[in-house]
């Protein structure tokens, strides 16, 4: 695992499940990481050389379980950010839209009245 000029190399393997899926997100990494869905089948999102804080890439994941290989290669603190965008449900959606609705037609009703 290890190449010149390193004299250590750690390889994080880290799993998570989902039960709602993810629809957009980010991963920012100091050195290499890797982001895998169906038992490291499919590659969602990665990038094998190093990165920098300001390059993180985007990914998104359905439902089920998922696996992170992150790689710590320069002997450096380690960095690893995985940022994900929560999206209203559409449930809550309607929700809302029903509830603004109601005070609409409520505030209708009191102005005719007056």
């Amino acid at each position: 695992m290890s190449s010149s000029g390193f004299n250590l190399t750690t390889v994080f393997e880290i799993q998570g499940y989902l039960s709602q899926p993810i629809y957009a997100g980010s991963i920012n990494s100091d050195d290499g990481s890797s982001l895998y869905t169906d038992n490291l089948t499919h590659l969602v999102a990665g990038q094998a050389n190093p990165q920098t804080a300001t390059n993180p890439y985007s990914y998104s994941l359905p439902t089920g379980a998922f696996q992170i290989l992150y790689v710590e290669a320069n002997g450096a603190p380690a960095q690893l950010t995985m940022d994900a965008t929560k999206v209203p449900e559409p449930g809550s959606l309607a929700l809302l839209g029903t509830g603004l609705l109601g005070l609409g037609l409520i505030s209708t009703r009191r102005r005719r009245k007056a």
